[in-house]
């Protein structure tokens, strides 16, 4: 089989791409459930709003190696799993914050 070179290309330049060019900023609304791992890239903001649930087999919400990031948890955030931490921060700068008046529940 041949792969024209702009396909391969693509393909490459795909694999090459930072996986925090991924991440986005989030809000998971009242009566919404989310059940994919979020990620947070510098000066991004999670949110689960009063009502809303983030619920994972893995960890919840990841920030690595970023800065200046901001969590609010009203909602419900839920985790099951072997290494399955409700929020994730390492080596981060900057200000990080992190608020939470709703429940972050881990088991595993």
């Amino acid at each position: 089989m041949h792969i024209k070179l702009p396909i391969a290309v693509s393909i490459l330049a795909l694999f090459a791409i930072s996986s925090s060019a991924w991440s986005t900023e989030f809000t998971i609304e009242d009566g919404e459930t989310e059940t994919s791992a979020q990620t947070l890239a510098t000066g991004e903001t999670g949110t689960i709003n009063s009502g809303g649930e983030l619920t994972t087999s893995s960890t919840a919400i990841t920030a690595t190696s970023v800065s200046n990031i901001t969590v609010l948890n009203s909602g419900a955030i839920t985790t099951s799993g072997s290494g399955a931490y409700g929020v994730y921060s390492n080596t981060n700068s900057g200000t990080n914050t992190f608020t939470n008046s709703g429940t972050i529940t881990t088991s595993g």
